[in-house]
Protein backbone atom coordinates (compact mmCIF):
# COMPACT_ATOMS: atom_id res chain seq x y z
CA UNK A 1 0.00 0.00 0.00
CA UNK A 2 1.28 3.47 -0.81
CA UNK A 3 1.16 5.78 2.18
CA UNK A 4 2.92 9.05 2.83
CA UNK A 5 5.14 10.23 5.63
CA UNK A 6 4.20 13.89 5.86
CA UNK A 7 5.46 16.67 8.07
CA UNK A 8 2.41 18.25 9.73
CA UNK A 9 3.02 21.72 11.06
CA UNK A 10 -0.01 21.58 13.37
CA UNK A 11 1.49 18.49 15.03
CA UNK A 12 5.09 19.64 14.91
CA UNK A 13 6.12 16.19 13.66
CA UNK A 14 5.75 13.63 10.89
CA UNK A 15 2.53 11.68 10.48
CA UNK A 16 1.71 8.78 8.21
CA UNK A 17 -1.23 9.41 5.91
CA UNK A 18 -2.84 8.52 2.65
CA UNK A 19 -2.32 10.91 -0.25
CA UNK A 20 -5.25 13.29 -0.17
CA UNK A 21 -6.66 16.74 0.08
CA UNK A 22 -9.79 18.80 -0.33
CA UNK A 23 -12.45 18.13 -2.93
CA UNK A 24 -12.97 21.90 -3.20
CA UNK A 25 -10.36 24.53 -2.40
CA UNK A 26 -12.86 27.13 -1.25
CA UNK A 27 -16.33 27.52 0.19
CA UNK A 28 -17.25 29.40 -2.99
CA UNK A 29 -16.30 26.39 -5.18
CA UNK A 30 -18.29 24.07 -2.90
CA UNK A 31 -21.37 26.29 -3.00
CA UNK A 32 -21.16 26.56 -6.80
CA UNK A 33 -21.00 22.78 -7.12
CA UNK A 34 -24.00 22.37 -4.80
CA UNK A 35 -26.02 25.01 -6.66
CA UNK A 36 -25.26 23.27 -9.99
CA UNK A 37 -26.22 19.93 -8.41
CA UNK A 38 -22.81 18.54 -9.33
CA UNK A 39 -22.12 14.91 -8.56
CA UNK A 40 -19.91 15.21 -5.48
CA UNK A 41 -18.48 11.72 -6.00
CA UNK A 42 -17.26 12.69 -9.49
CA UNK A 43 -15.71 15.83 -7.99
CA UNK A 44 -14.04 13.71 -5.30
CA UNK A 45 -12.63 11.28 -7.89
CA UNK A 46 -11.15 14.18 -9.85
CA UNK A 47 -9.61 15.59 -6.64
CA UNK A 48 -8.25 12.17 -5.64
CA UNK A 49 -6.46 11.80 -8.98
CA UNK A 50 -5.02 15.31 -8.60
CA UNK A 51 -3.75 14.53 -5.09
CA UNK A 52 -2.18 11.23 -6.23
CA UNK A 53 -0.12 13.17 -8.74
CA UNK A 54 0.76 16.04 -6.42
CA UNK A 55 1.60 14.11 -3.25
CA UNK A 56 2.72 10.70 -4.51
CA UNK A 57 3.90 11.34 -8.07
CA UNK A 58 1.54 8.79 -9.59
CA UNK A 59 -0.97 9.20 -12.38
CA UNK A 60 -4.16 7.42 -11.33
CA UNK A 61 -5.99 5.96 -14.31
CA UNK A 62 -8.97 5.10 -12.13
CA UNK A 63 -10.13 5.54 -8.56
CA UNK A 64 -12.77 3.29 -6.99
CA UNK A 65 -14.62 4.47 -3.92
CA UNK A 66 -13.93 2.25 -0.92
CA UNK A 67 -15.78 4.28 1.70
CA UNK A 68 -17.07 7.76 2.48
CA UNK A 69 -16.54 8.57 6.15
CA UNK A 70 -19.35 10.79 7.42
CA UNK A 71 -18.53 13.49 9.99
CA UNK A 72 -22.11 13.80 11.20
CA UNK A 73 -25.65 14.33 10.06
CA UNK A 74 -25.59 18.13 10.08
CA UNK A 75 -21.98 18.70 8.99
CA UNK A 76 -20.80 18.15 5.41
CA UNK A 77 -17.20 17.16 6.09
CA UNK A 78 -17.05 13.73 4.57
CA UNK A 79 -13.78 12.02 3.77
CA UNK A 80 -13.71 9.91 0.62
CA UNK A 81 -11.36 6.92 0.50
CA UNK A 82 -10.46 5.44 -2.87
CA UNK A 83 -8.62 2.40 -4.09
CA UNK A 84 -6.23 3.22 -6.92
CA UNK A 85 -4.82 0.07 -8.44
CA UNK A 86 -4.41 1.22 -12.05
CA UNK A 87 -1.71 3.89 -12.23
CA UNK A 88 1.68 4.80 -13.62
CA UNK A 89 4.54 6.82 -12.21
CA UNK A 90 4.80 10.43 -13.30
CA UNK A 91 8.07 11.27 -15.03
CA UNK A 92 8.10 14.59 -13.17
CA UNK A 93 7.50 12.96 -9.76
CA UNK A 94 5.61 14.78 -7.03
CA UNK A 95 4.19 18.26 -7.49
CA UNK A 96 4.26 19.52 -3.93
CA UNK A 97 3.19 22.94 -2.76
CA UNK A 98 6.03 25.12 -1.46
CA UNK A 99 5.55 24.20 2.22
CA UNK A 100 4.72 20.50 1.86
CA UNK A 101 7.19 17.86 3.01
CA UNK A 102 5.83 14.49 1.88
CA UNK A 103 7.67 11.22 1.36
CA UNK A 104 5.70 8.40 -0.36
CA UNK A 105 6.44 4.93 1.03
CA UNK A 106 5.29 1.49 -0.05
CA UNK A 107 4.34 -0.63 2.97
CA UNK A 108 3.00 -4.15 3.32
CA UNK A 109 -0.48 -4.43 4.84
CA UNK A 110 0.83 -5.72 8.17
CA UNK A 111 3.03 -2.62 8.55
CA UNK A 112 0.09 -0.32 7.79
CA UNK A 113 -1.98 -2.09 10.44
CA UNK A 114 0.81 -1.56 12.97
CA UNK A 115 1.01 2.16 12.05
CA UNK A 116 -2.74 2.45 12.73
CA UNK A 117 -2.59 0.61 16.04
CA UNK A 118 0.54 2.45 17.22
CA UNK A 119 -1.10 5.86 16.51
CA UNK A 120 1.50 6.68 13.86
CA UNK A 121 -1.45 7.36 11.56
CA UNK A 122 -2.85 10.05 13.80
CA UNK A 123 -5.96 10.98 11.80
CA UNK A 124 -8.44 8.69 13.55
CA UNK A 125 -10.99 8.52 10.73
CA UNK A 126 -8.28 7.35 8.35
CA UNK A 127 -6.94 4.78 10.84
CA UNK A 128 -10.46 3.37 11.25
CA UNK A 129 -11.09 3.13 7.51
CA UNK A 130 -7.68 1.57 6.93
CA UNK A 131 -8.28 -1.03 9.65
CA UNK A 132 -11.65 -1.89 8.08
CA UNK A 133 -9.96 -2.28 4.66
CA UNK A 134 -7.18 -4.42 6.12
CA UNK A 135 -9.63 -6.69 8.00
CA UNK A 136 -11.63 -7.20 4.80
CA UNK A 137 -8.35 -8.27 3.18
CA UNK A 138 -7.46 -10.80 5.87
CA UNK A 139 -4.84 -8.77 7.76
Amino acid sequence: MLITKEYRYELGEYDYRLPGGKVFDSLKEYREAISKKSDILKCAIKAAKKECLEEAGIIAKSAKLFQASKAGLTVAWDLFYFIVDDFKLSRQGQRLEHDEIIHPEWRIFKEVKELCLDNKIQEDRTAGVLLRFLLKNGV
